[in-house]
């Protein structure tokens, strides 16, 4: 398996509006794991509330890049259990890997997740 990095600015369609202030646009990195001729995508979408920044979620995802290179995405438990150790402070750069490694499942199993999951969409909260 092999691990893409890359960061892209989002333009937001309406501004966002915290107590914190508003903002138009969002920067994010973003990942794809590669196995197989497939690709999975995640986003680290990290939160100043919780002590995250994108250039400390960078150099956490620089740090998985060694050890999922090569990693077996079925073996997704051990995997995301280590990274988890790894990343302590940024859940952001895990939960990314975490979103990359189900979608790249479910486009290999070919089913959506919900399906995957057992879920009925249509009891699902809207979000």
């Amino acid at each position: 398996m092999e691990l893409h990095l890359e960061e892209r600015e989002l333009e937001l369609l309406h501004p966002w509006t915290l107590s914190r202030g508003s903002s138009v646009a969002k920067r994010y990195a973003y990942v794809a794991v590669v196995h197989d001729g497939l690709s999975g995508f995640g986003e680290a979408a990290h939160n100043a509330r919780y002590g995250e920044s994108l250039p400390q979620v960078r150099e956490v995802l620089g740090r998985f890049q060694g050890r999922v290179t090569g990693a077996d995405p079925w073996q997704y438990q051990d995997l995301l259990k280590e990274l988890g150790a790894m990343a302590v402070g940024c859940r952001s750069a895990v939960a990314a890997l975490d979103l990359a490694l189900f979608d790249w499942i479910g486009k290999k199993a070919g089913l959506p997740l919900y399906q995957w999951f057992g879920l009925n969409p249509a009891s699902l909260p809207l979000t």
